[in-house]
């Protein structure tokens, strides 16, 4: 994610990848809709962020201080454990706190209530930071972020409001992101435009307050072995992908290959995933 003051790298996120030999890939959300169905989200999100924090270690001591960005399935906010499993791995890795950030859904808040009071209130206590993700489903998704206590960091899909015949014309649109602004400053939280496909689009959502963007009109997600020298390259020039875009641009997502977690997930359960990759009916 970038920051639309510095134009500089402020935070990569973590994504789960799965490429199969012979079926290619996997989507994410099948295999993660696998992993929440038969009790594997745990273990699988303990070990992408293990891999993760490994990975990222190495850049943060060479000066690369951008936090780190985890989805976390809804699921494990009712996981008590799941404190004490982010403080041993941060100790692990000896990576700060505040270094990291948990994302959660806002769509998936609104279809699971069942989510422990005392999971958040421990990760805050750890200084974990905690965002809400595809922000903006009507008056429920503001209630869900509110029952949350307080956030970080909230998220907005301009990508998919833009192809929601609701959004209606350009005018309607930029005055939902105003309100998505208005709300997040609210409650103490920055605003995060993702999706960004046009890279012309910068300038009007700098306008509207937006306080970071995130999307492929920067940078498509890289793999774990192209960052540093990803790095060393934009650091030199933090503004150039507003002057020159380009493929490969100035955002960075981090690409976890879920071949190494496939082997650790294997001692939850014989086989992985269960029954298949079809998705629970």
């Amino acid at each position: 994610m970038l920051d639309l003051l510095s134009g500089r790298l402020t935070q990569l996120e973590v994504l789960a990848r799965w490429q199969l030999h012979h079926e290619g890939s996997v989507s994410p959300r099948e295999f993660i809709t696998v992993a929440e169905h038969h009790g594997l989200i745990a273990a699988l999100t303990d070990q992408i962020l293990d891999q993760a924090l490994a990975a990222a270690r190495p850049w943060r001591v060479a000066g690369l201080q951008a936090c780190l960005s985890l989805n976390l399935s809804v699921l494990l906010l009712a996981d008590l454990d799941l404190p004490l499993r982010l403080r041993e791995a941060l100790e692990r890795h000896d990576w700060p706190a505040e270094a990291l950030q948990c994302e959660i859904s806002a769509p998936a808040l609104l279809q699971h209530a069942d989510s422990h009071p005392q999971v958040l209130a421990e990760l805050r206590s750890l200084g974990v930071r905690l965002a809400v993700d595809d922000f903006g489903s009507g008056l429920m998704s503001l209630l869900s972020v509110t029952e949350l206590g307080p956030v970080d960091q909230v998220k907005v899909d301009l990508a998919a409001l833009r192809t929601d015949p609701r959004a209606g014309s350009p005018a309607a649109l930029r005055a939902i992101l105003a309100a998505a602004v208005a709300f997040a400053h609210g409650v103490g939280a920055t605003l995060v435009v993702k999706g960004l496909e046009r890279i012309e689009d910068v300038t009007a959502l700098h306008e509207l307050g937006v306080d970071q963007v995130q999307g492929f009109a920067c940078a498509a997600p890289l793999p774990v072995g192209q960052v540093r020298a990803w790095w060393i390259d934009a650091r030199r020039s933090p503004l150039a992908w507003q002057l020159a875009p380009q493929e490969g641009g100035r955002d960075l997502a981090l690409d976890i290959d879920l071949m190494a977690v496939e082997a650790a997930c294997a001692d939850a359960a014989q086989e992985w995933p269960p029954g298949g990759l079809a998705p629970p009916g």
